[in-house]
């Protein structure tokens, strides 16, 4: 900038002497005036020509700042889009699963010879994956129903003793069972399903 500036300068000086250099050697007629008014305009051009210079600067400087004001704006609305997509994902993932969940206790809630104590579900909530959510895990933690087992020593006062092999195959055959009723209903593999049984111990 300083330096178009110094060039502005001394190239008015040296018009300035140039014209006084015409005005040396140019002698007194009635031509004087007319060349006095070209040099004149000259100049008056050679002064002016900086200034649109300087108005193309500033239009290029207010189209770079406009341009990066722009590509910041982008950027911020940008970053408070994705936010607000994962907030938003967030939300819909944890209401899918209380749903999942939910859904699973009730159908165990059937059996009156259990309790669903907890259900924890883990599902994909990665969007951009192709398997979004899909479920992954279903954990549930059951016990025996006491109050129904109460009822039965009162209709059947005869107690009648397992021995801890046919109570481990009993245990079994009630988590295969609630296994198979999750697994039918999502279409998810039993190796996904894990019960935590706690079996009645009176």
């Amino acid at each position: 900038m300083l330096q178009a500036i110094s060039s502005y300068i001394k190239t008015i000086i040296m018009f300035l002497i140039f014209m006084s250099f015409i005005e040396l050697i140019m002698p007194t007629s009635s031509y004087k005036k007319y060349i006095d008014i070209v040099l004149g305009i000259i100049l008056i051009i050679i002064m002016i020509n900086p200034l649109n210079n300087i108005k193309a600067v500033s239009l290029d400087l207010n189209k770079d700042l406009f341009k990066n004001t722009y590509e910041l704006n982008k950027s911020i609305m940008q970053r408070e889009k994705n936010y607000y997509e994962e907030k938003n994902n967030e939300l819909i993932i944890s209401q899918y699963k209380t749903q999942i969940a939910d859904n699973v206790s009730a159908m165990l809630g059937k059996d009156k010879k259990i309790t669903v104590e907890n259900v924890n579900v883990e599902v994909n909530g990665n969007p951009s994956d192709e398997n979004y959510s899909q479920i992954n895990k279903i954990a549930v933690k059951i016990k025996d129903n006491k109050e129904d087992a109460a009822e039965k020593s009162q209709i059947e006062p005869i107690k009648v003793v397992f021995s801890n092999q046919n109570k481990k195959v009993s245990e079994n055959e009630k988590t295969n069972n609630i296994k198979k009723v999750i697994s039918d209903f999502y279409n998810l593999s039993a190796d996904n399903i894990y019960i935590e049984y706690d079996a009645d111990s009176s």
